[in-house]
């Protein structure tokens, strides 16, 4: 499995995979080809051969980052991809400084708050927020 920084040919891919599974965002195709050369940005792109497994982005913003979203295809699923993924990032953030990195995740969604805790989160407080009707937490790692 290699891990990459995410490019111009990712996009298309990135773009079908928020508009299916993050569809609250709606963030227009242009705006994933730019955040892609933004230094703001951590996009990483996981494939197997030539074959996209999965991707995440994070953003840094001041002296912390937060991850924006995670997303692994069905068939890779179990493979740690998701957790490799997420070490990538810390390591950067790490590199760049950068104190804490923190996520919103839906209360109800245990699978990503086993990936999270896997890799060194915790639970912080509940958000003020909900997305999609569900209740927000607030986790974060130092770093």
């Amino acid at each position: 499995m290699e891990i990459k920084n995410a490019a111009d040919e990712d996009v298309a891919i990135i773009d079908d995979i928020i508009r299916r599974q993050f569809p609250y965002t709606k963030i227009p195709q242009e705006r994933i080809s730019e955040k892609i050369k933004d230094k703001n940005f951590l996009i990483f792109a996981a494939y197997q051969e030539n074959i996209f497994m999965g991707f995440a982005e994070f953003e840094l913003l001041g002296e912390e980052a937060r991850l924006n979203g995670i997303y692994v295809e069905d068939a890779w699923r179990g493979q740690k991809v998701a957790t490799k993924l997420v070490k990538r990032a810390l390591h950067e953030c790490n590199k760049k400084h950068f104190r804490k990195v923190f996520l919103l995740v839906k209360k109800t969604n245990e699978g990503a708050k086993k990936l999270y805790q896997k890799t060194g989160f915790t639970f912080e407080k509940m958000h003020d927020r909900e997305i999609d009707g569900s209740k927000v937490e607030v986790w974060s790692v130092k770093i």
